[in-house]
């Protein structure tokens, strides 16, 4: 109501320039543009009308059709247009507990339909070496791994990566309002992969590992 008084008190010319000025995701998106910016999708359990499906880069297949190994879902889950146009990659961030609940492994790339979606590690390795495509092979057995800029990712039949844990590394965590404030130089960001991710708890991405409670973020930063 405050926000709606103020917009109606300033003069038409005023409210025009207010108009005009771009969103934050307008800000983010000319940011994304200028570099190499991969976005993580969710997955979807069920299939929903109008589920906004991004553009994935397809992967060469190497000695067959991957798809019958690989976990599958019935829709991706997006981001928001702008943000989506000014990427350069797209990954899935599927974690993948055990029966106990641990964290132990996590799928290299998942099936939505026909559509192979690589996760965010390797979409991410993808767009940093500047592949136009990664690739999988697999063999009448399934799966054997992922081949990114000519490096093979050993994987299970079904396509999943087992994470070789260490202790969580302090000094690898940026709090992101230091970066905004400016107390961050750009020589500590400077030739980084950078994830941009959450550690508050009630949001629901801290999981367990065999090394005790992490972040989802921290678990991506150790695969990479």
């Amino acid at each position: 109501a405050e926000f709606a008084k103020l917009t109606t008190d300033l003069t038409p010319a005023a409210q025009r320039e207010w108009s005009a000025r771009p969103s934050n995701d307008d800000i983010l998106a000319r940011s994304s543009a200028r570099s190499r910016v991969v976005l993580g999708v969710a997955a979807l359990d069920r299939s929903r009308e109008q589920v906004f499906a991004p553009l994935i880069v397809p992967p060469a297949e190497i000695g067959g059709d991957p798809r019958p190994f690989l976990h599958g879902y019935a829709g991706i889950v997006g981001n928001v247009p702008v943000l989506e146009a000014a990427a350069q990659g797209h990954g899935a961030f599927f974690l993948l507990p055990e029966p106990d609940g641990v964290v132990r492994r996590v799928p290299g790339i998942v099936r939505v339909d026909r559509t192979v979606v690589p996760a965010l590690f390797v979409e991410m390795l993808r767009v940093a070496t500047g592949q136009p495509n990664f690739a999988v092979k697999s063999d009448a057995a399934g799966l054997q791994g992922l081949i990114v800029a000519k490096v093979m990712i050993p994987t299970d039949h079904d396509g999943t990566f087992w994470v070789r844990y260490a202790a969580q590394q302090r000094e690898r965590l940026i709090p992101a309002a230091d970066v905004l404030e400016g107390k961050v130089g750009p020589e500590r960001l400077a030739g980084k992969l950078i994830l941009l991710g959450t550690s508050a708890a009630g949001l629901g991405d801290i999981v367990v590992t065999p090394h005790g409670f992490m972040p989802g973020v921290e678990i991506q930063a150790q695969i990479l």
